[in-house]
């Protein structure tokens, strides 16, 4: 892309989400400062950057400024832009670009790219990796100042949004499943609702939940809260449920009873490829596949190309597999090249991980310190066969079924064994159809699948085949109901719970948002978006015009960034209520939230 050339248009997408219609570069954003960020979904820097420009989205709303989302995949999979959305809580426009003419069109190499364009249209960043928050925002801050200062200030753009989709079935894109054969408990990551869930397998009661809003606090099932959490593993030895909460680069344990804490990571993106440090001390870069074994937890981390382990007797983890140089190249375990692995299952001295990227499952041999592809590698496929010819698609999860593998075939929507002895891979067959299984975990020859991309946990039988969908008592995640009283035909001050999880603080820099819409009755004059105070554990809303004497119910969306502290993850918290409301005459201009 040459410098200070204008940008292309956006004609070449083919669908668009978060939008009622698609967007048009020269006309609905004209004058304003517009980033474009290129993603493909199964990218976990592609993920660190949706997050960042979502918190851009929210500091810069009301500013002449747009970001727009341009998923360009590297190769399509049903459903994938969507769960993304979902889980990250995206509410800016999302272009598909499933042909990728927008890709060549800017000239883009890899993923994630961002493509700055200034109130002229013209190109005036173009670059590839995660983006450094602090350098990103100072960026955007000089190209608004640039169109500030030429008087080219825009009303923002006549382009109205719609909710993104949510999980409409009881689970939200479960990612991570495990099980506590002493409790007879199956562990659930319900990833896009960031939290961890509990049921009792026989009668699909559920026996704990915990978490619901995403951050980073440690505590009892009450206050402790993930990001996303993803790969899951029981560990007898602390009779625990482990966590890999990616979304926060921590490793953290939730005891039987709910109480969490954290054993690795600071709660920041770390570029340390080597390790050493022991328990908090420790960064992790997106950990996400976890595997308890007698000595280590293994851990494999998409964020460094690498699987780690940390040893259980003093805390300590290292990297033990990848140079951290993205790729698929086998060989000695410091030198071999890894694509962001997901998963890894431990027998042994064989540690076999998926390289989704390369849609090859891998296998790591401790005793003679070497890597080698068991399957795939040479580009995606579904075909059964010998060892050396088969193809998997995105394979994202594998677990150890006697001395066979099983695997989740992600992009093709199925469940393939790979036989050790025969060396050959074959299509386990069941009665339920899998869209995108993303989780397993196997106890005998009970096999328990996760369903991302349909909220569904599926119980297969290896033994014969049988197959069916569990049903569970699957709790939503909902805010207490409250009250509140308001003079009225007033301007009114109200009074609100921020809802921040446990530990977190406002990010000071990002204003807080309030959308109040009247649900029953006309207690508000008119449905508005509100810019809110932040007064400890409150957002105070000024202006709150009130009609004629009536009873109603609003219903209150709260969006905020929010932080554990200075320098950790920043995640866009989002949660909604309903309020009681009651106008009198008699009542104070001021109203506070009362639980009801």
């Amino acid at each position: 892309m040459l410098p200070l050339a204008h940008a292309p248009d956006l004609a070449g997408a083919t669908r668009w989400r978060n939008v009622e219609r698609p967007v048009d570069l020269r006309h609905d954003l004209a004058g304003q400062v517009v980033l474009l960020l290129f993603f493909t979904p199964e990218c976990v820097h592609c993920r660190a950057a949706l997050r960042a420009v979502n918190v851009l989205d929210l500091r810069f709303q009301h500013r002449p400024f747009a970001v727009i989302g341009i998923a360009s995949p590297r190769w399509p999979v049903p459903d994938a832009v969507d769960a993304l959305v979902a889980e990250l809580a995206l509410r800016f426009p999302i272009a598909l670009d499933d042909e990728r003419a927008l890709w060549r069109a800017y000239e883009c190499a890899a993923w994630p790219t961002l493509v700055l364009v200034d109130g002229t249209g013209r190109v005036r960043f173009h670059g590839c990796g995660e983006p450094n928050a602090h350098a990103l925002t100072s960026g955007v801050q000089r190209l608004l100042a640039e169109v500030d200062f030429g008087g080219e200030v825009r009303a923002m753009p006549a382009l109205p949004r719609v909710r993104p989709p949510r999980g409409a079935t009881p689970l939200s894109y479960p990612g991570g499943l495990a099980f506590d054969p002493g409790r007879n408990r199956l562990w659930i990551a319900d990833t896009a609702r960031h939290r961890v869930l509990a049921f009792d397998v026989t009668s699909g009661a559920l026996q704990l939940a915990v978490g619901g809003l995403p951050g980073a606090g440690d505590g009892d099932a009450r206050t402790a809260t993930f990001a996303g959490p993803q790969g899951l593993a029981f560990d007898a030895s602390l009779d625990a449920c482990l966590v890999a909460d990616a979304g926060n680069h921590l490793l953290r344990a939730v005891a039987p009873d709910g109480t969490t804490t954290t054993l690795l990571g600071t709660g920041m993106h770390s570029d340390d490829r080597g390790g050493g440090a022991r328990g908090v001390g420790q960064g992790l870069a997106a950990p996400w596949g976890l595997a308890a074994a007698d000595e280590h937890v293994w851990i494999a981390m998409p964020g460094a190309n690498q699987l780690w382990a940390m040893e259980r007797a003093t805390g300590v983890a290292r990297a033990v597999v990848g140079s951290g140089v993205f790729g698929c190249d086998d060989g000695a375990a410091t030198t071999a090249r890894l694509g962001q692995p997901r998963a890894v299952a431990v027998r042994g001295e064989e540690v076999v991980f998926c390289d989704p990227i390369h849609d090859a499952v891998r296998c790591f041999d401790a005793g003679r310190g070497m890597v080698a592809t068991l399957v795939g590698g040479a580009g995606p496929g579904d075909t059964d066969g010998p060892c050396a010819t088969a193809r998997f698609r995105q394979p994202e999860a594998v677990v150890w079924h006697g001395g066979d593998l099983i695997v989740a075939d992600t992009g093709n929507g199925k469940l393939k064994r790979i036989d050790r002895a025969r060396g050959v891979v074959e299509t386990v067959l069941c009665g339920v159809e899998l869209v995108r299984p993303a989780a397993l975990v196997c106890q005998g020859e009970r096999l328990w699948v996760a369903d991302r991309a349909r909220g569904a946990i599926v119980l297969v039988d290896l033994g014969t085949g049988a197959a069916s969908e569990l049903v569970l008592d699957v709790p939503q995640v909902a805010a207490p109901a409250g009250t509140v009283r308001l003079r009225s035909e007033a301007d009114c001050v109200l009074r609100l719970p921020l809802g921040l999880p446990a530990g977190a603080m406002v990010h000071g820099d990002v204003p807080v948002r309030v959308d109040l819409a009247n649900v029953v009755g006309k207690a508000l004059v008119v449905d508005l978006e509100y810019e809110a105070q932040v007064e400890g554990d409150r957002a105070v809303l000024k202006g709150v015009r009130t009609g004629p004497p009536a009873t109603g119910e609003v219903r209150a969306t709260i969006r905020c960034a929010a932080r554990r502290d200075v320098g950790s993850v920043v995640h866009v918290v989002e949660w909604s209520f309903v309020l009681g409301v009651e106008v009198a005459a008699d009542a104070a201009a001021m109203g506070s939230w009362v639980a009801g």
